[in-house]
């Protein structure tokens, strides 16, 4: 699935995605849209870093979710009929934080069985009390892309493999291409590289795809 073949909420969490990797941050966006289709916010992931009036930054809380969350004024907009878009699968803060928000609808890009939480759905009475409607990952390559950008993410913030062997073999073991890619990805620099020079957020996603194609073909000689 090439860039043009993205819907428009696609494109704004992954360039809001590469936007916080640009500056250090976990790579992941979010956005919100009510029942028409407009956009009622968009976040990224903000830890460690400063945040405009109204988001969450510097704080293990400002996660892309939560800074997309935080700008919906309720008495504006009826969160029931909104869906929250975001690029890999909420964990339990934003779970949490999504369902108390009255957020009806979730659709994710990327599966994560490491601290991805749709599972706690229905776990308990209270999470059992409102119907979310879960609209699955649509794409393995879009997939893949995303855990390849995470992967070299957390190599590159010092996520020892070590040290965090249960993260990154849960990341292997659902997207093999997708952990390989991040690790030539951190490995070769690349990753570094676009960062230094501000890479434009569709050639970042691009470029992972090729390397995804690359690496396929070299599989199967």
């Amino acid at each position: 699935m090439q860039w043009n073949d993205l819907s428009p909420a696609w494109k704004i969490c992954w360039s809001e995605a590469w936007e916080a990797c640009r500056l250090g941050c976990v790579p992941v966006g979010a956005l919100i849209l009510d029942a028409e289709g407009r956009e009622i916010s968009r976040g990224r992931n903000r830890i460690g870093v400063d945040a405009p009036a109204g988001q969450i930054g510097h704080s293990d809380l400002a996660h892309a979710e939560m800074n997309a969350l935080v700008q919906v004024d309720r008495r504006r907009v009826n969160t029931h009929a909104c869906t929250l878009y975001t690029l890999l699968e909420p964990c339990p803060l934003c779970m949490g934080a999504i369902y108390m928000t009255g957020i009806r609808t979730i659709a994710y890009a990327a599966r994560d069985t490491f601290a991805g939480s749709i599972n706690l759905l229905g776990a308990t009475p209270y999470l059992s009390r409102k119907k979310i409607r879960v609209i699955e990952p649509f794409s393995q390559v879009m997939e893949a892309a995303v855990t390849a950008l995470n992967t070299a993410r957390h190599l590159a913030a010092g996520f020892s493999p070590v040290d965090y062997a249960d993260l990154y073999a849960a990341w292997q073991e659902l997207t093999p291409a997708g952990y390989r890619a991040g690790l030539e990805l951190y490995r070769e620099g690349t990753l570094a590289h676009w960062q230094a020079e501000s890479q434009p957020a569709n050639e970042v996603y691009e470029s992972l795809l090729n390397l995804l194609d690359d690496q396929a073909r070299q599989m199967t000689r």
